[in-house]
């Protein structure tokens, strides 16, 4: 019968991964709704400017 190999791990997936951060905080005063207030107006701002956009092409349209 063959002999199946077997291996060791050497280290910790979260010792060698350098860009994960895991220490990721908030100040007290803030809620997570309060922190992403400004992504989420942004992310607002955007779809509505695409909307007025892709409106106003579609008015062009029907107009010429």
């Amino acid at each position: 019968m063959p002999k199946i190999p077997t291996f060791t791990a050497r280290g910790r997936p979260t010792t060698e991964v350098g860009s994960v951060r895991s220490n990721i905080q908030i100040p007290l005063t803030q809620t997570i709704g309060t922190a992403l207030a400004p992504v989420t107006k942004a992310v607002t701002d955007y779809e509505i400017k695409k909307k007025e956009i892709s409106q106003k092409i579609e008015a062009n349209k029907i107009f010429f």
